[in-house]
């Protein structure tokens, strides 16, 4: 193999390595924060239903005060059905104490079902709260991985860039000036011929002149996506 073919193939492999660590990275803000959102959430839910078991809780106290309301109503009445002397005015308080009782009765119903509510409510807060808790420990351990992934990553391209700078002394300045251009383009920058006399990245038929350059070790630009072209034969 040509010697500058060998030595730019070295440094490709750094710089494909490095590009492929920062596309990674790259994707790590994105993944931090679908992680948060799904975390933030499932909080909000957790908190709605607390919001929902304390409304309910909430009603019973309302239902508690009324019965205790209609209860010294009815006590006040007691009171002065005892100081009335004619019957109708009688009658009308018992009247009135029979529907203070039939509400208390109703209200006590009501409590009933409310305490029902709650309990059902409580326990399934509690289910709820249990797999949210769960769910919280899974997310922050995922954000601890992507955090020293994260890390990682960036030693691992600082660590490759400073293996870098030898290899490209290795190149004459025109090659290196060519390989850089194209390396900010999809694709590898130096690709060797395929099937015979076809360029490895475009797959484009090459001119005769084209693979006559490549096959002599002349550095080769595909007539199509001017990639770097090199044989292996």
């Amino acid at each position: 193999m040509i010697q500058w073919v060998k030595n730019l193939l070295e440094l490709q492999e750094v710089d494909m390595r490095i590009k492929s660590l920062e596309q990674r990275l790259a994707l790590i803000p994105g993944e931090v924060a679908s992680r948060q959102t799904e975390k933030k959430s499932a909080l909000e839910i957790l908190k709605n239903k607390r919001e929902e078991l304390n409304k309910n809780s909430m009603s019973i106290k309302q239902v508690e005060s009324a019965i205790k309301q209609k209860l010294d109503n009815i006590n006040r009445l007691q009171s002065q059905s005892a100081m009335v002397k004619k019957n109708n005015e009688y009658q009308a308080l018992m009247k009135e104490i029979e529907e203070l009782q039939s509400g208390i009765g109703d209200l006590e119903t009501r409590q009933l079902e409310l305490m029902d509510k709650v309990q059902e409510d409580d326990d399934r807060y509690k289910e709820f709260e249990k797999q949210y808790k769960a769910q919280e420990s899974s997310i922050d351990e995922e954000l601890q991985e992507l955090n020293g992934l994260t890390g990682e990553i960036k030693d691992k391209i600082a660590e490759l860039q400073s293996s870098r700078a030898p290899l490209t002394k290795k190149l004459e300045p025109e090659i290196l000036n060519i390989y850089t251009r194209l390396l900010q383009k999809p694709g590898q920058p130096l690709v060797s011929v395929v099937n015979g006399d076809c360029c490895g990245h475009c797959h484009m038929k090459l001119i005769p002149q084209t693979m006559h350059n490549a096959q002599k070790g002349a550095v080769t630009l595909c007539d199509q996506c001017a990639h770097m072209l090199y044989t292996t034969g």
